[in-house]
């Protein structure tokens, strides 16, 4: 008969041993993703504080999570009538990918949350953005002091 304690060590081994040591592959957002939230980034806010380019990530993003628009972040920028800021055309600059991927990267891992889920829009003047709860700046509001 086996004592308890060596039973209990050769479970251990057993289970350590069916245990996978594959590696794991660290998250990467999507390319295609980094790539038009930067131009969107571009079209609505370049001239705003970094602050505030991230509040309007959090706004696409609180959309992507909210069942009312499209799943996914290429899909609530393009949806129609919605960022007039986005095009195909605006320019990648390396900041500006730094900050999307960045801004992707907090949102996949739950982190750093500029704006609370139910902050859907935004308004302003180039300079400054006023995020709102609901549509037309109704609702909670708010903007970088």
């Amino acid at each position: 008969m086996i004592p308890a304690p060596v039973m209990h060590v050769l479970a251990t081994m057993a289970l350590l041993c069916s245990l996978s040591l594959e590696p794991v592959t660290p998250w990467e957002p999507d390319p295609a993703e980094v790539d038009a939230l930067a131009r969107t980034l571009y079209g609505e806010c370049r001239g705003c504080s970094e602050l505030q380019q991230r509040a309007v990530a959090w706004t696409i993003f609180n959309r992507v999570d909210d069942p009312r628009f499209p799943d996914s972040v290429i899909e609530a920028i393009t949806q129609p009538s919605q960022f007039f800021g986005y095009s195909e055309s605006f320019p990648v600059t390396e900041e500006l990918e730094a900050l999307a991927r960045d801004c992707l990267e907090d949102w996949h891992f739950e982190r750093e949350r500029v704006l609370e889920p139910d902050f859907l829009y935004f308004f302003g003047n180039g300079r400054i953005k006023i995020f709102s709860t609901e549509y037309g700046g109704k609702g909670e509001r708010w903007a970088e002091e």
